[in-house]
């Protein structure tokens, strides 16, 4: 059987596999075979893995960052409608503890007029996979309701299997009191607007009479 080790040239720029073959009593041959390219492939794959593997930390970490800070909740809920895990803006936006939340069910969470809605969105976002932004109420552990902008999203696991659905959720009931500002000011203007329109035709009427 040959011996076999690993030699490189003395500036280190190339790199060999050595056989060494014993054909007689007190000789041997050597055979080189140039494994540099190889080496050098192996390095660089190395050094691609080391790179992504340090760039998918860094992204994660923006990412945990991101979940934990934003003013929005995010969830993620099994194909049962149990959730397997929320952020902290989603438990403070509904009055809940993350503990008390993975023992409710998502319908428990809002008026029952928005039940038919929860079902036939989570139908069509696991049958498509495609995200849907929609409306709805939330009630708070306080009892008080809340409306609330959603965009929701198949969850699937490592593998490609799905698993359930996860959203974002955004309190939008500034947004929703601005709006009804605006409309009653908008109303407001338009019965000044229409009642000056009536007195200057009135005025009119009257001067045409006077002549």
């Amino acid at each position: 059987e040959p011996v076999l080790f690993d030699a490189c040239s003395i500036n280190k720029e190339n790199y060999y596999h050595v056989y060494v073959y014993s054909v007689m009593k007190g000789y041997c041959v050597s055979v080189f075979i140039d494994v540099t390219s190889q080496k050098n492939k192996s390095e660089e794959e190395l050094s691609d893995r080391k790179i992504t593997k340090q760039q998918l930390k860094s992204t994660e970490q923006r990412f945990r960052r991101l979940y934990e800070t934003t003013q929005d909740g995010i969830m993620a809920r099994d194909l049962e409608g149990r959730m397997l895990h929320c952020n902290p803006a989603y438990a403070k936006m509904l009055g809940y503890t993350r503990k008390e939340l993975k023992l409710l069910s998502v319908k428990q969470l809002m008026p029952e007029k928005w039940h038919a809605q929860r079902d036939r969105v989570a139908k069509k976002v696991l049958k498509t996979g495609r995200s849907i932004v929609f409306e709805r109420e939330y009630r708070r552990k306080d009892g008080s309701i809340f409306p609330a902008s959603v965009r929701t999203w198949r969850l699937t696991d490592g593998r490609g299997k799905i698993i359930g659905i996860w959203s974002i959720v955004r309190d939008i009931s500034q947004q929703k009191q601005l709006q009804k500002n605006l409309e009653k000011q908008a109303g407001a203007l338009e019965k000044i607007v229409v009642d000056r329109t009536k007195k200057l035709k009135d005025s009119e009427r009257l001067v045409a009479i006077g002549q």
